[in-house]
């Protein structure tokens, strides 16, 4: 142990400290011990563990973009640097610069030094052969140009790695105006086997039809700490990240449009560390139904055989929009904090061929908005067959859309497995108002009958105002009644009170349940009719979802609005509801 201790103090020694208070830090992962192993398997403990985001390990700006500037100021001494121009380039021509030749501008994006003549690439594989795996080595594109290349071993080749966390083989852009455009018509745009240490930021990969076009991400083999950030691709057939020994993945402030996502903009499976944040996606398809829209998030916990290969997830300020198939399907769980969930749902069970196994997690502060007018989904939140899981601080509002039966909040069991079980669950703080759709009856916590394996399961401090009415407030069955401990909920509907409860009115619910501190209340919010059509009309735009979701996708490192993220949102209306956010 006192070895152990001494190479600590070495290794921590080595690296340098920025000054920017946003850097997490070295994180050393030690692997194959017994003590790893048991503090990661959460399914025995049955706990919800919120995920924590240590392995970004790269400093970011006031702005909070990835911070080169810092970043290449230590290190990066033997580093190539390329540039690539489609319109002023020449492959017989092109040099090879070094990190004394850069500079950035005003939002921290690389540029040629002023003193500098460069000599660009005409194309990207001619540049990028310059490129030495494991070496810290850049490669600018130009910005405002285009290529007909991809990062497959058709084209350009795959993606190569870096030399560590802190000295990574970047591909960015230069130049000034829109992200440089990568076209692809069949093939995978980015096929990245085995590469680790790698940054790919401020690039657009692009196809025709997501109807007929390859993958827009496929990251497989063994790799670990790989960013991408400030990425757009529209009309790709989903992303894929799958394959044991994929650590540290970070996909952060990047657009996605038009996927053929039946599976899923993103299909995860097998990865250990992996965080989702201020993402953008916008209207999945569906490539088996064109009539109707897709997943966002297709998380698988294994192979049907071992389920617990997919290991600290979490989805942070992301907006998710239009997901008919679902917005977040969380077989193996994980940490939601934040997102804005408009016309899409989020399913923390186990389906499928992940079916039989449990699911544990966090889901709080995130905003759930609108139903669809297609399947007649809500934008509701469904746990089956829950081992550790907090839903905290949440809101369901303006339900919009819905035209079929939809609950906020369900917590079931799975009848293909003879599984009912609901242990260590809290739902808390979570406020759901007026979620009912035009002439339909919806409830807003619903547990259906069935559950028999129920431990440590509190329902509490909750605000159910269901003001356009609903079947019940509170729908939960006798027979499960003694095994969940409720209190001091809010409950208000504009129906007959006898019908709030599948027991009854009010008293009759205490009677049954046993709650404390339960009342019949209509709460006083500030500005319960705050939704994103009024939040949108407020930054001077019209009363329209769609209208907001084109502002989202001009979202870029040289145009980032805040008021156009998830955060800024769920903000506005949290104040309307006197909530705030909660760490």
């Amino acid at each position: 142990m006192k070895k152990l201790f001494i190479l600590f103090i070495c290794i921590i020694s080595i690296f340098p400290v920025y000054s920017d208070n946003t850097l997490h830090g070295l994180r050393l992962i030690f692997t194959d011990t017994e003590d790893t192993e048991d503090t990661e398997d959460t399914e025995d403990t049955g706990e919800a563990v919120e995920s924590t985001i240590d392995f970004f390990n790269l400093p970011k700006n006031s702005d909070g973009w990835t911070d080169y500037e810092a970043l290449l100021q230590y290190g990066y001494t033997d580093s190539r640097v390329v540039f690539v121009s489609s319109l002023y380039g020449d492959d017989s021509t092109g040099e090879i610069y070094s990190k004394s030749d850069l500079t950035f501008d005003e939002y921290g994006m690389f540029q040629p030094a002023v003193s500098v003549d460069i000599k660009p690439f005409l194309t990207i594989k001619a540049a990028y052969s310059f490129i030495r795996n494991g070496y810290p080595d850049i490669m600018l594109l130009s910005r405002g140009e285009q290529w007909e290349e991809q990062f497959n071993t058709l084209s350009i080749g795959r993606m190569k790695s870096g030399r560590s966390n802190v000295e990574r083989h970047i591909v960015s852009s230069y130049g000034s105006g829109d992200r440089p455009s990568l076209h692809s018509t069949t093939e995978k745009q980015l096929d990245i086997y085995q590469a680790s240490y790698f940054i790919l930021s401020g690039i657009h990969f692009f196809a025709d039809d997501w109807n007929e076009s390859g993958r827009g991400l496929d990251l497989y083999g063994a790799s670990v700490d790989t960013l991408f950030e400030d990425l757009r691709f529209d009309k790709h057939y989903k992303n894929k990240i799958s394959d044991p020994g994929l650590m540290n993945v970070v996909i952060r402030r990047c657009i996605f449009t038009d996927y053929a996502a039946h599976d899923g903009v993103f299909y995860v499976n097998k990865v250990e560390n992996i965080f989702f944040e201020e993402n953008i996606f916008y209207k999945p398809r569906d490539e088996r139904d064109s009539t109707i829209y897709g997943r966002i998030f297709y998380l698988n916990p294994g192979d049907g055989i071992n389920l617990n290969q997919l290991k600290n997830l979490t989805a942070k300020g992301n907006i998710l929009f239009l997901a008919e198939r679902g917005g977040a399907d969380a077989r193996a769980g994980g940490t939601f904090n934040n997102n804005l969930f408009i016309q899409a749902g989020c399913s923390m069970a186990a389906n499928g061929g992940s079916g039989g196994s449990v699911v544990s997690g966090v889901v709080k502060n995130n905003v759930f908005t609108q139903g669809t007018d297609n399947l007649g989904v809500g934008a509701g939140l469904s746990i089956k067959n829950g081992v550790g899981v907090v839903v905290e601080n949440n809101i369901w509002t303006d339900p919009e859309g819905i035209l079929s039966e939809a609950n906020a909040i369900t917590v079931s069991g799975d009848s293909s497995y003879d599984l009912y079980v609901a242990k260590n669950i809290e739902i808390t703080g979570n406020v759901i108002y007026g979620y009912k759709g035009e002439n339909v009856y919806n409830r807003g916590i619903f547990i259906p009958s069935g559950l028999r394996d129920i431990e440590n399961f509190s329902i509490h401090n909750n605000e159910i105002q269901m003001v356009t009415g609903a079947s019940s407030v509170l729908a939960v069955p006798t027979d499960v009644l003694p095994d969940i401990s409720f209190m001091n909920n809010k409950y208000f509907s504009t129906t007959p009170e006898i019908e709030w409860f599948y027991q009854g009115d009010l008293l009759d619910w205490e009677i049954s349940s046993g709650e404390t501190g339960a009342s019949k209340e209509q709460v006083g919010y500030y500005g319960a009719y705050r939704n994103l059509k009024t939040y949108n009309n407020s930054l001077g735009g019209s009363a329209d979802t769609e209208d907001f979701m084109l502002e989202t996708l001009k979202q870029s490192r040289n145009h980032w609005d805040e008021v156009y993220t998830a955060g800024a949102v769920n903000d506005y209306i949290r104040a309307g509801f006197n909530l705030e956010l909660i760490q």
